[in-house]
């Protein structure tokens, strides 16, 4: 078994992400290089990966990606041994002494978070990151639990979820739009492009949720969202507007936002709503 970190990224926000990676199965590893090789590196996304001393897992998500499109964050432990030789001599390694703050580098600049099987580490980034978008700290993101072909590590994880957070009431079914999983490697980079198709990013202004979008909805959208979506706003209803006078002025300007009060609870039907935009709007 080996532990390495792998990121997913939009360069053109200038952000990376890292994501705790723990590989245990057979395949995993062939898992990772696919992933990151055969979908993300054919878009505008950027991988990193981390490096500890096992030799074919750590170097899975660099080779997968490139060098060109790699980001390391390396964890300062006692048995570690130093970066894997893809890496290692790189620019973009960064050595973190404390969990802590490679987790919040890891949540706060993701652009999306892809999950493999593994322990009490990718467990815990799991946990934060859907804590975060369930509560409104983090943005909202696509965020995917990956296993590899016939696994049954993240359905049994669900069910565990299931039976013991939901059905007593501690999470709400909506919660479970907040991810997916899947075992199939280009639905899981599907999963993370579409999210981006509309959907570009968000921020408060105020009390208003402000939501730059990459194309305007039309007319029948915009009803649809009224009637579909009505309990999301506290008051006043879904606006299409350009950006706000508040906002600052960067590569978003231009973009067309959908504007409302939002409630700032349903974060599960929030995601609900950002899918049928990626899918409504042409």
């Amino acid at each position: 078994m080996g532990t390495v970190t792998a990121a997913v990224s939009r360069p053109d926000r200038k952000k990376f992400s890292i994501e705790e990676l723990v590989l245990e199965e057979p395949r995993a590893d062939e898992v990772l290089v696919r992933f990151t090789a055969a979908g993300l590196c054919h878009t505008d996304l950027e991988v990193a990966a981390g490096n500890l001393p096992t030799p074919l897992p750590v170097v899975a998500g660099h080779e997968g990606a490139g060098p060109e499109k790699s980001f390391g964050a390396n964890i300062r432990l006692p048995w570690e041994q130093g970066a894997n030789p893809v890496i290692a001599e790189d620019k973009k390694l960064v050595t973190f002494k404390y969990f802590f703050t490679r987790k919040l580098m890891f949540i706060r600049q993701s652009d999306a978070i892809a999950l493999f099987p593994g322990g009490f580490g990718t467990l815990d980034e799991g946990y934060e990151v859907m804590t975060l978008v369930q509560t409104g700290k983090a943005e909202p993101m696509p965020i995917v639990f990956l296993d590899a072909p016939g696994g049954d590590y993240w359905a049994m994880w669900r069910d565990a979820i299931l039976s013991r957070l939901f059905r007593n009431g501690l999470i709400s079914a909506e919660d479970f739009s907040l991810f997916k999983i899947t075992n199939d490697v280009d639905e899981a980079v599907e999963e993370i492009r579409k999210f981006y198709r509309v959907f570009n990013s968000s921020r408060f202004v105020g009390e208003k949720l402000v939501i730059r979008l990459n194309r305007a909805p039309s007319t029948d959208v915009l009803a649809r969202l009224h009637e579909d979506f009505a309990d999301l706003p506290v008051k006043g209803g879904y606006q299409v507007s350009g950006a706000l006078p508040e906002e600052e002025v960067n590569e978003t300007s231009g973009l067309p936002r959908l504007v409302f009060h939002f409630n700032r609870v349903n974060y599960g039907r929030l995601r609900q709503m950002i899918d049928f935009l990626n899918d409504a709007v042409v």
